[in-house]
């Protein structure tokens, strides 16, 4: 099938609404937006990227790859560019999308599990295709809206070193586990639509139990600073 096939049945969505949602609770949910015959090919598909990878997590990047789990990440592609769309800056490049199948499983979850965050990308677009049933449920963790859109790369590098560090990652762990009212969890329902504003927002996932998978379907949208000659010189 034809992506735009896809984005072409898309039903009617009150964008307005979508974006005050994620201003004012911190995110928005379109429930049921994956049907459930679809959503069932796509398990399939991750249980078998998993096994073939001797049960340890997999991360599938890319239109041809995600696609290949999930065909309507164009529907969740257009969700995205409907709401960026209505964004104001001028230190963003709203076209730019970067898309990802995370499956975590195995030894290798707790590598990415509890690590807080800001996202490059204006807004996150995010559908969970497994979820565990037992043990811990991987819940997403959120404090919504912690800070604005930044005018330089300089100043959000600067975030990013405040927050990556191991001290920081601490205090945000003990602050979560302390059940602070900053933290929003989010218990994600398999097929739902998730979005937030991830470079404003820090955000986390829990760690699952082994044996058992999680697998999210994500579509970033609107990379910022990318124009940024200290991004550049930091990259080479």
């Amino acid at each position: 099938m034809h992506p735009q096939d896809e984005t072409s049945r898309l039903p009617p969505l009150d964008v307005d609404g979508l974006i005050a949602d994620i201003e004012t609770q911190g995110y928005a949910r379109i429930s049921g937006f994956i049907p459930l015959d679809e959503l069932g090919r796509a398990q399939g598909a991750v249980r078998g990227a998993v096994q073939a990878n001797g049960g340890e997590s997999v991360m599938l990047i890319g239109d041809e790859q995600t696609s290949a789990v999930l065909p309507m990440m164009e529907r969740v592609t257009e969700v995205t560019r409907l709401i960026c769309e209505r964004v104001e800056t001028r230190h963003a490049d709203l076209e730019t999308t970067y898309k990802i199948v995370r499956c975590l499983s195995g030894g290798s979850v707790a590598q990415h599990s509890m690590v807080f965050h800001f996202d490059s990308f204006v807004l996150t677009a995010l559908v969970p295709v497994i979820m565990p049933v037992r043990g811990s449920p991987g819940d997403l963790i959120i404090a919504p809206n912690t800070r604005p859109l930044r005018n330089s790369y300089a100043r959000n590098l600067l975030d990013k070193l405040i927050v990556d560090n191991p001290l920081t990652q601490r205090i945000l762990r003990r602050m979560h586990a302390g059940g602070s009212a900053r933290f929003t969890r989010l218990h994600l329902a398999p097929g739902d639509l998730y979005l937030f504003w991830g470079y404003r927002t820090l955000h986390t996932n829990e760690p699952v139990d082994g044996g058992e998978v999680r697998c999210t379907a994500l579509v970033h949208r609107g990379r910022m600073h990318p124009d940024s000659a200290l991004w550049r010189a930091l990259h080479r």
